[in-house]
């Protein structure tokens, strides 16, 4: 119950970065729920988002693979959803797509 409502706040949270990378990581911590893809998913996207806008972005890189890595191969959009929401950060597609894969 603690990791689904970490999990909420994770991504529920917009404007405090050190709250948000709070609520992410023990929401990752406590994860036992290894068939929900698509949330573990959004999560570690939300919690490369904290980690952008506080300027850590190795650690943000690693978290946004890890994002893709569950996302390719899934047939329900949430390839797609991760760029969206970067772009709702300002990222530019191409950009991201060169950052992450390169090193």
């Amino acid at each position: 119950m603690t990791g689904s409502l970490a999990a909420s706040a994770c991504i529920k949270e917009r404007k405090n970065a050190e709250k948000k990378l709070r609520y992410c990581s023990i929401s990752l911590s406590l994860w036992i729920s290894p068939g929900d893809r698509n949330e573990r998913t959004r999560i570690f996207l939300e919690r490369a988002v904290a980690l952008m806008k506080l300027g850590r972005m190795n650690e943000a890189k690693n978290d946004l693979r890890r994002a893709m890595q569950d996302a390719k191969g899934a047939d329900d959009g949430s390839e797609e959803d991760i760029f969206t929401r970067l772009q709702l950060e300002g990222a530019q597609r191409l950009d991201f797509v060169r950052w992450i894969e390169g090193d």
